[in-house]
């Protein structure tokens, strides 16, 4: 994987909006680890819909799980 060489002033992206970004503020990373370990991403996702009130999709969840090495093989292979 190639290394960026972006310049030192670069901005951050603000990523507030995102719904992962909002699962992991509302959920947290040990809450969203126990429920993808225990039940995979797509019973994970019905359930944080259930309990947020809002349509939280498969994708998202898989997609913290792999950003943030919250559950599944990546968690397997870190450790």
């Amino acid at each position: 994987m190639n290394k960026h060489n972006y310049p030192a002033n670069r901005k951050p992206r603000e990523v507030s909006y995102s719904k992962s970004y909002k699962l992991l503020q509302i959920v947290g990373e040990e809450e969203l680890r126990k429920l993808f370990s225990n039940f995979g991403m797509y019973t994970s996702a019905k359930i944080l819909s259930a309990n947020i009130g809002t349509d939280i999709s498969p994708y998202v969840v898989r997609h913290c799980r792999s950003r943030y090495k919250l559950g599944g093989a990546n968690e397997k292979d870190n450790n």
